[in-house]
């Protein structure tokens, strides 16, 4: 499904590279961040190696990563603990960044 996204958010002639910072030579300078990432997400990986680009690039990351949930977790607070769970400790990192 993946490809199948992807396909509909670039074209063909697209360069994949340019729509993702992760891909940038040098993220220096890059404003601090909170990354979430999901462990039954397909994009993961990415996710969390874009955490760690950041943080060597010298950028202050708060990376939440959150094993048991899948993409799209933060629509199903009301439904699921551990989404508003980690909703709740979102909203903290948000607070304290903006402070």
């Amino acid at each position: 499904m993946i490809h199948w996204f992807r396909g509909h958010y670039l074209n063909p002639s697209d360069d994949r590279t340019a729509v993702s910072p992760m891909y940038w030579p040098d993220l220096r300078g890059s404003a601090r961040a909170i990354v979430v990432t999901a462990g039954y997400d397909p994009l993961v990986d990415e996710g969390d190696r874009y955490a760690e680009l950041l943080r060597a690039a010298g950028t202050e990351v708060r990376h939440r990563r959150y094993p048991a949930l899948i993409h799209g977790f933060l629509s199903l607070a009301g439904a699921v603990a551990a989404a508003r769970t980690a909703i709740d400790e979102l909203c903290v990192d948000i607070r304290e960044l903006l402070g």
